[in-house]
Formats: C-alpha cells, sequence, structure tokens
C-alpha cells in the first residue's frame, strides 16, 4: 500500500473517530477524552474572544480592516523587494553568462588557419625586402 493511501485512510479514520467521539460526548452531556485541557482550552478562547469584542467596541470595526490592510501592504512590500532581489540575482547572472559565451566565440575564432594566417603576418617581408630578393634572384 503506498504512503499517501496510509496516510488518507488514517485520516478519515481519525476523522469519523473524532466525529463519534464528539456526538457521545454531545449525547452525555460532558467530555470524556482530555476533559481538563479541553475546557482550559475553551476558557483561554472565551477569554480571547471578550478581550477583541472589546477592542471591536473601542476602536470600531474599521480598525481590523485597516490592520488587516496593513499587513496585506507590508507582506507585499517583502515580497516586492524578494523579487527585486532575484531581478538583480538574475541579470548578474546574464551578464556572467555573456561573458563566458563571448569568451568561447572569441576562443572558437582562434582556429588553426588563423595561426598560419598570424605567422605568415609576422613573417611578412616589406616591400623593400622583396624588391631586394627580386634582384638576387634575377642576378
Amino acid at each position: 500500500m503506498s504512503p499517501l493511501l496510509t496516510i488518507f485512510i488514517g485520516s478519515v479514520a481519525g476523522l469519523t473517530l473524532w466525529s463519534v467521539l464528539l456526538g457521545v460526548e454531545e449525547r452525555r452531556g460532558a467530555r470524556i477524552v482530555l476533559a481538563g485541557v479541553r475546557q482550559a482550552f475553551d476558557g483561554v478562547l472565551r477569554q480571547l474572544e471578550s478581550f477583541i469584542g472589546r477592542l471591536t467596541d473601542q476602536l470600531g470595526r474599521s480598525a481590523f480592516r485597516q490592520l488587516l490592510q496593513f499587513v496585506v501592504h507590508a507582506f507585499l512590500q517583502v515580497l516586492l523587494f524578494v523579487v527585486r532581489g532575484l531581478e538583480f540575482l538574475l541579470r548578474k547572472l546574464q551578464r556572467t553568462n555573456r561573458q563566458v559565451v563571448r569568451s568561447i566565440e572569441h576562443a572558437d575564432a582562434d582556429t588553426h588557419l588563423s595561426e598560419v594566417k598570424h605567422h605568415t603576418d609576422s613573417f611578412k617581408l616589406s616591400d623593400e625586402e622583396k624588391r631586394q630578393r627580386r634582384r638576387e634572384l634575377l642576378r
């Protein structure tokens, strides 16, 4: 059996058991599993709910909306910073790649024929030397 199928079956079984447990607890009117921990967690959630309610009454609902807009704006600024950094790195990589391609093209230009031409040009006789050799041959 594949790991994904095992995880799926385990998740479905866990969700089913959890639903059955909640149904039994609902009928009994009391919690069966981890009653103390769940009750403490409920207390924390009630306190958080009353705090948010008082804060909403004092500040108004628009403050939370404005806070959400600020958080989204800050996230988008960070995202823009990351994208600009990636753009910089990609442009640097592109420049490096261009330099490598140019050096390869330059290296490929130096073929055997270009070496022969360079050798010929380096030992080429001047016009005066050519005339002098002709005179010597014609004598």
